[in-house]
């Protein structure tokens, strides 16, 4: 019971740091942007659009976390191996971000421990 706890509050952990990140990319001065990749044609709009799209993803994952995950419907619980599953696409596209295996790990021990409540025997 307490392991599925820990699992639903590392769950939201992982989506609302996501969110997180999402807000800073999509509202971020130009100044902030100082990679020189962001400096190429239109890279600063397409990071904001980015960051658009990941808020629109967190909402939808803090959404299946707190209603269908919660009731403890099973697809659900499939549904949000997408979170970590992202967390890791992005480590893998932008590996100087030492944050995002971090967050992977984290919404996928959240799964791991809550996989009791869905499976059990």
């Amino acid at each position: 019971m307490r392991g599925e706890r820990y699992g639903l509050w590392l769950l939201l952990a992982s989506a609302s740091v996501g969110a997180l990140f999402a807000v800073i990319l999509a509202i971020a001065p130009n100044a902030l942007l100082n990679d020189p990749s962001f400096r190429v044609g239109s890279a600063p709009i397409a990071i904001r659009y980015w960051g658009i799209t990941w808020v629109a993803f967190s909402i939808f994952a803090l959404a299946l976390i707190l209603i269908p995950f919660r009731r403890g419907e099973r697809w659900a619980w499939w549904a949000l191996w997408v979170v970590p599953l992202l967390w890791a696409a992005h480590w893998v596209a932008v590996p100087l971000a030492p944050h995002n295996p971090l967050l992977a790990l984290i919404g996928a021990l959240g799964l791991i421990l809550t996989r009791r409540r869905f499976f059990a025997a």
